[in-house]
Formats: structure tokens, C-alpha cells, sequence
């Protein structure tokens, strides 16, 4: 009889849900049991999960929140794994109609996770709780851009409230620019304008238990996309004792609970770390952090078996993200010939382990380059 124990992602057509399983391997301490609205999506093709359903349903129905009580007593299910918010927030919502043979991983508050993802609120709470962040506005009307003419200095960045992985992100020069766009977008959704900063990026990814972080990594990229403020190709993990305090305060400030993965940016001008977003779900450099020694899936899930978690350091090494290699090269194909890349870690052992799903994303990018 197996001993393992048996988890249920309840999300499994979210971008990032790829990159949580190829966390893993086929011989870890559970069986990951896998729900989906899309019927072909990478996680379906890994080697390291025990069962994949398939329901057309939305994240956030009820019927979602059905399935999934229906497949912890069809799976005895000892824990509920969500990958991204869209869940997090359906289940946060209805915490007491979830089935209580399964444990759910630490999550925050419904109202501080409300906070933490929506860029607008989580704008206000750090001015109240006084944590650097750039100047924000929100609108979503022509005339709401006017009320707030003034107060802008360009150029701005128009940002999605809910945008992921940079996308959505439109810069503007000028307010004429900005109007005309607004003005010809009659359907646009709830958005921010926020202040350009000067400086560069950088990210903190954490697992929290009432505010406390308890293991972190902290890392830069420094291979861009062609495309801007998109995830960087390769990452470079590093140590600062800045953005550890920025983070930290904001993360007690939240009573966070669980994984997050903060964006900032250095202002050269004012000589600060500033608070982009938060991300209250997995993200897409988890196999970098692995790779540097946090595997915070692995930890997360030890988290909800009540063990302890500490941070025992990483390293501080230049990983490519696996299929960076190929956007790389494809971009400058004149580095294949530099010994320097093939020096940075790479996450090519995840995909040796666990190739299917990778190769599924690559045919899919295929499809639409080739429409």
C-alpha cells in the first residue's frame, strides 16, 4: 500500500502549474492528482502526476469548488495545492464549504489576499503603511484620466490591475498619447497609470506563516526578452539586505501566509527599492530557485504537514530558465559559439526528467507562430 500522500492542484490549465510539478519527481512523498477547465494543457503530459480530470468549468464557478469536493472523497485527498489566484480566491471565499478531509496549503486572509493582487489596493496599502512604491492612479474612463491630468509626469506606464507576467504593459510619453488611447478603447479594463521609474528590476519570492518570512531567494535578470517588462530569459540569484527589509515589512504589514513572488525596481534617482507588485501565487522562476537550492513547492506542501521551515541559505549563480536557451539564441544566435553561456546553471535536468510538457508548450508556441 502506498504511503504516499495524495494531492489535488485544482488549477491545473494555469500557466504556472508546469513549472510546480517539474518540481518534483515521480519517486517525492505524494501523488499529484490534477484538475483542469482546458483539456489539453502541459501539466496533463507530465511523468509526476498520478491523474488528470478534465471539466469545462471556470476557476471561480461554483461548480469548480463542487469538482473539487467531489475528487477529495473520490481521492482521499490530504491536501489542496491551488496554483494561481484566480482559485486561491474561489477557495478563500468559500473556506467553510470546502471539504474538511483535505488540508489546504497556508493561504492569507480573503481580504489581504484582496489587497496584495489588485495593483490599485495594494498601492494605497503601502502608502497607509508607508513602504516605497511608484506613484499610482487608478481609472478605467476617459474622464477619471482627466480628474488625475495633473498629477502625472511623464512618461507612465499603463498597467492591467490584474496583469500577469508583464502583460498589457503600455508606456506613454505624452498625455495626448495616453488620452487618444484611452479615448479609443471603450472596453478597456480597470487599469493603473503608474509613475516610470528609472532604475532596474528585481524580485523576491517567499513562503510566509503569519508575516514571518521564513525562506526567500532574491534574483535579477540579466538576459531580457525582445519584448519589454516580460520575465527575463536568465536570472541571476543574489543577496540584498534592502530588498530583504522592503519585502519584510510589507509581508508582516499583510499577515501573509504562504508563497509570493514581490516585483520592485531600484530608483536611481531617489536610491531606493520600490514595491511593484505582489503576486500572491507560484511564478515562473520556481525551477531557478530550485535549482539554487529553495524548492518552494516541496517546501510548501511540508508546511501544511505541520513540519518546520527554515532558511538554509542558496546559492548565488546565473541560471537560465530552460527553454531560455532557445528564445536566446533565437534572438542573438551568434552566442551558441560563447563558452560563457553554457557556464550559467540551466534548468535542462527538469526537462530531461519530465520532457512531455515542455514539449507541449513548444508545440503550442509553433502553432501560433505559424498562424
Amino acid at each position: 500500500m502506498s504511503t504516499k500522500l495524495n494531492v489535488l492542484i485544482p488549477d491545473g490549465e494555469s500557466t504556472w502549474a508546469k513549472n510546480v510539478i517539474q518540481c518534483f519527481n515521480k519517486n517525492s512523498s505524494y501523488d499529484f492528482h490534477v484538475l483542469s477547465g482546458e483539456k489539453k494543457t502541459a501539466i496533463k503530459y507530465s511523468n509526476n502526476i498520478a491523474s488528470f480530470g478534465f471539466r469545462p468549468l471556470a476557476k471561480d464557478s461554483q461548480e469548480r469548488l463542487d469538482w473539487i469536493n467531489e475528487v477529495i472523497d473520490e481521492r482521499e485527498i490530504a491536501i489542496i495545492l491551488p496554483i494561481a489566484e484566480k482559485i486561491m480566491e474561489l477557495l478563500l471565499a468559500n473556506v467553510s464549504k470546502i471539504n474538511p478531509k483535505a488540508k489546504m496549503v497556508p493561504l492569507s486572509s480573503k481580504d489581504k489576499f484582496k489587497i496584495a493582487i489588485h495593483k490599485n489596493l495594494l498601492y494605497d496599502f503601502m502608502l497607509a503603511n508607508e513602504i516605497a512604491a511608484p506613484k499610482s492612479f487608478k481609472f478605467n474612463h476617459l474622464h477619471e484620466l482627466v480628474s488625475v491630468k495633473e498629477h502625472l509626469r511623464f512618461p507612465v506606464l499603463l498597467k492591467p490591475i490584474n496583469g500577469k507576467g508583464g502583460e498589457g504593459i503600455i508606456r506613454f510619453d505624452a498625455y495626448e498619447d495616453l488620452s487618444q488611447y484611452v479615448s479609443g478603447n471603450a472596453n478597456l479594463e480597470d487599469a493603473i497609470i503608474q509613475e516610470l521609474i528609472m532604475g532596474y528590476d528585481i524580485d523576491c519570492s517567499v513562503l510566509c506563516e503569519k508575516g514571518k518570512i521564513l525562506t526567500y531567494t532574491i534574483q535579477k535578470g540579466f538576459i531580457p526578452r525582445k519584448t519589454p517588462y516580460m520575465p527575463q530569459l536568465g536570472i541571476e540569484f543574489i543577496q540584498n539586505d534592502e530588498v530583504l527589509r522592503t519585502v519584510s515589512k510589507l509581508m508582516a504589514a499583510l499577515d501573509w501566509n504562504g508563497v509570493a513572488h514581490i516585483d520592485l525596481i531600484y530608483d536611481e534617482k531617489e536610491k531606493n527599492y520600490k514595491v511593484l507588485e505582489v503576486n500572491g501565487r507560484f511564478w515562473g522562476s520556481l525551477l531557478g530557485s530550485k535549482k539554487v537550492g529553495v524548492n518552494f513547492p516541496e517546501l510548501l506542501l511540508r508546511k501544511t504537514e505541520g513540519y518546520q521551515v527554515e532558511h538554509l541559505g542558496y546559492e548565488t549563480k546565473k541560471v537560465i530558465i530552460f527553454k531560455g536557451y532557445f528564445k536566446y539564441f533565437a534572438q542573438k544566435p551568434w552566442m551558441i559559439f560563447s563558452p560563457k553561456v553554457y557556464t550559467y546553471r540551466s534548468t535542462f535536468d527538469s526537462f530531461l526528467k519530465d520532457p512531455k510538457p515542455s514539449m507541449f508548450r513548444l508545440w503550442e508556441y509553433l502553432i501560433r507562430s505559424f498562424k
